[in-house]
């Protein structure tokens, strides 16, 4: 059977990781991504990506060269298609990069907006659940939000880049993050980096 992802990116710089995990996860089947409203406008932001409402999945594809006909759904603001259906069988999701306030809402239930609801389902469904934490520093309120995930089975892979030599651009130290990722999904994974 083909995995099916879904890949959250959320309002909190680093939209580069979720978008690297995108193309590798399209490798091994098919990918809902999602971006929450500010996730949005941070991509815009960081990395010029303009996500046109009607036509966020062109501009995606476009963005980062994919193919036309790969198994990629793109929404804002809501739950994908797929990905909002929680009896669906997905093999994970992914929220990359997490903001606090994200995580927060997630660890206190205080899902409102559709996209957390959507992820918070999949946690009740007992998905496999990978979120990314990119701010810093990180106070007592946000151990706690992420300590109650954890403790609910949540896996927890901070975008903190290994730097055992120096890196020779911005997308090595995004490699390295996103190959943890992979490896904790148990997906084959050719970056530089990882825990391997």
């Amino acid at each position: 059977m083909m995995r099916q992802h879904t890949v959250v990116v959320t309002g909190t710089s680093g939209a580069a990781y979720g978008l690297r995990l995108v193309e590798q996860l399209l490798g091994v089947g098919g990918v809902d991504l999602v971006f929450t409203p500010s996730g949005a406008r941070v991509a815009s932001r960081e990395l010029g990506l303009d996500l046109p409402s009607g036509a966020a999945r062109e501009s995606v594809t476009r963005f980062l060269e994919l193919r036309p006909d790969l198994p990629l759904t793109v929404a804002i603001g809501e739950a994908a298609p797929a990905s909002e259906n929680v009896s669906a069988p997905h093999s994970a999701t992914i929220v990359a990069p997490a903001s606090a306030e994200f995580l927060q809402g997630l660890a206190w239930g205080g899902a409102t907006s559709p996209v957390s609801r959507m992820v918070r389902s999949a946690m009740r469904m007992g998905r496999q659940m990978i979120v990314v934490p990119r701010q810093t520093p990180i106070d007592g309120v946000d151990l706690r939000a992420l300590t109650m995930l954890a403790d609910a089975g949540v896996r927890v892979v901070p975008a903190s880049p290994a730097l055992p030599r120096p890196p020779a651009s911005v997308d090595d130290m995004v490699n390295h993050v996103v190959g943890v990722v992979l490896d904790v999904l148990g997906v084959a994974h050719d970056l530089a980096g990882g825990s391997r």
